[in-house]
């Protein structure tokens, strides 16, 4: 909400005033609405130009601003603009108020035209902080409505003397005093942003070693999950190794088994006396009608499974004894490289 005070300016003398002025032929003055300007072209190899800007609100004009160059002041060229935004408002009907906020054109107007006063207003601007609503608790009392101080005696003016030296030097002492708390105060406050500063980059430096030694970590446990896995692989790998050189092994023990099996085959039959052979093979209580693969298992003549609960895998014995081989038998031992069915 904008406050005013509007008063009617009263018909005043016009004053002579001798200017060194331009003829009118020489000043051109343009309206442009767009820019809201009355403009006048000052040269043409040049962008000078002087020019009076206008604001209009419905029916009232407001002429703001007069602006003319330094070097074409007092030359008639801004008594030619006010003339010509005077022409303009003079042709335009709707056009009721005018509100002069520019000195020179309030002037002019009370000077020059006193045709227009009675549309003419002064619209006073009041600053905010002066404008108050309330009354006044008390009734303010002029200044020039004072009474006069009576004159001070000798003795008066002494103590005024002696008291005004107190009170400059006082006041002097208070005036140093605050003088240096201002210049401790602003100490204190480029001080504490210095200090800020300091405390600024010093949190910066340890965001950086906080994320450099985070990095570190990282790195440190990477490579011990590395080593880790490399260690549980090596494990494995030497569980495979072991696991394989048994199967081998195995392999190994089961053929020379069946490489040794074959050979004693060899010598189980004696051509030269085959009756006595079938007698001792029919009475030969050692069932040998049974298979053995690669694996190790055996296997009767009817798909049978021999089980083995103590297999040993050093070679020597690989098949299980029957139960009925446990009995203890009357065995003649033979010499060294003769047969045992001699």
């Amino acid at each position: 909400m904008r406050f005013g005070i509007y008063i009617h300016l009263k018909e005043g003398e016009q004053k002579n005033m001798s200017y060194n002025k331009l003829a009118d032929e020489q000043i051109n003055v343009v309206h442009n609405p767009n820019a809201k300007e009355f403009e006048v072209k000052l040269s043409d190899s040049s962008a000078e130009k002087a020019y009076l800007s206008y604001e209009l609100v419905g029916n009232t004009i407001d002429l703001q601003h007069t602006y003319v160059p330094n070097q074409y002041r007092g030359k008639g060229v801004a008594q030619k603009l006010v003339e010509s935004a005077l022409d303009y408002i003079q042709n335009t009907p709707s056009i009721q108020h005018i509100l002069p906020s520019c000195s020179y054109v309030a002037k002019h107007l009370q000077a020059k035209a006193p045709q227009y006063s009675h549309m003419t207003t002064i619209r006073l601007k009041i600053p905010p902080n002066l404008y108050s609503p309330w009354k006044y608790l008390y009734k303010q009392r002029s200044k020039k409505a004072m009474d006069p101080p009576a004159p001070l005696t000798p003795f008066e003016q002494k103590l005024y003397d002696h008291y005004k030296v107190i009170y400059d030097t006082q006041f002097q002492s208070l005036k140093q005093i605050f003088s240096k708390e201002v210049q401790l105060l602003s100490t204190k406050s480029r001080f504490a942003q210095l200090q800020l500063r300091a405390e600024e980059r010093e949190f910066r430096h340890l965001l950086k070693l906080v994320q450099s030694e985070n990095d570190r970590l990282l790195d440190v446990r990477l490579e011990d999950e590395r080593l880790e896995l490399e260690e549980e692989m090596k494990i494995k790998n030497q569980v495979i190794s072991v696991l394989g050189t048994r199967a081998e092994q195995k392999l190994a023990d089961i053929e020379a088994e069946v490489k040794r099996m074959k050979l004693e085959s060899k010598s189980h039959i004696n051509p030269n006396d085959l009756d006595l052979e079938i007698e001792r093979m029919l009475n030969e209580k050692h069932d040998y009608d049974y298979s053995i693969n690669l694996q190790g298992t055996k296997k009767l003549k009817g798909g049978q499974t021999i089980d083995e609960q103590q297999q040993m895998f050093d070679g020597r014995k690989l098949i299980k004894d029957a139960p009925y081989e446990l009995e203890p038998k009357q065995v003649e031992r033979k010499a060294p490289g003769s047969s045992k069915y001699e």
